[in-house]
């Protein structure tokens, strides 16, 4: 006689707060994507929220690692605590800092990253990109650093904006996360034009506030946490249609 095994789905952690809003609207996409399925069927998240920690990119220009460091060592050890399959981190500028963090293996394994979402997403079409990130990972180097980035350099398929349109796109960044509005579309529009772009790489987690209203506006944008919040939802109905049967 053939037993039948429940296929547990995976819990997923989200370390969130850096900005707390980006992190709450990931949690909210991934239940987006989940409608249409029963709500036990939907995925179990932990959110631990903490905006308290330092800011990313100040860290980084100054040379200053510690107390981000410390902090996120203290809350992945915290979300760790409730035994979660796999770690979301919604912000791309704290990547920079997973190399400098003392964890033990079984933390850092299930840490999840978005830079590697991002590039697996690429297409091989030879379409252009702008970047959307802070000037903190633009200055760490987060996506040059990373052994793809040659291969991009060949496709040319991501576009780093010059000195000056880095600082316009790291405020226009910064004025999305105080203000929760969509920002400057027009200037979107203008990067886009004057780089021959067809779309934009969000760079920053703070994009997925409004990334719905760029498209509709006509703005492509590659973004990890749509992408990431879709295969969440899907995995966990696949898994619990499979336990079902």
């Amino acid at each position: 006689m053939s037993r039948t095994y429940k296929i547990a789905p995976p819990i997923w952690g989200i370390l969130g707060g850096m900005g707390p809003l980006a992190s709450a609207e990931f949690l909210a996409s991934i239940y987006k994507f989940s409608l249409g399925q029963p709500e036990q069927n939907m995925p179990t998240l932990y959110l631990l929220s903490d905006p308290t920690i330092p800011d990313r990119t100040e860290a980084i220009l100054k040379g200053e690692y510690g107390n981000v460091v410390r902090s996120l060592e203290h809350l992945l050890r915290k979300l760790w605590s409730v035994q979660v399959d796999h770690i979301v981190i919604p912000c791309i500028t704290a990547h920079f800092f997973f190399p400098h963090l003392d964890l033990p293996d079984g933390i850092s394994s299930r840490i999840v990253s978005l830079i590697d979402i991002i590039y697996e997403s690429l297409p091989t079409n030879h379409r252009r990109y702008i970047l959307l990130c802070t000037s903190g990972t633009r200055k760490a180097r987060i996506f040059q650093s990373d052994r793809r980035w040659k291969g991009v350099c060949r496709s040319r398929s991501i576009i780093l904006p010059t000195a000056t349109d880095q600082e316009k796109i790291h405020k226009y960044l910064y004025d999305v996360k105080k203000t929760w509005c969509p920002g400057d579309i027009k200037l979107l529009k203008g990067l886009k034009a004057k780089y021959k772009a067809y779309g934009f790489i969000a760079g920053c987690t703070e994009v997925h506030l409004h990334v719905r209203q760029l498209i509709s506006h006509g703005i492509q944008v590659i973004d990890p946490l749509s992408i990431l919040a879709k295969r969440i939802a899907d995995s966990s109905f696949d898994r619990k249609s499979q336990s079902g049967r």
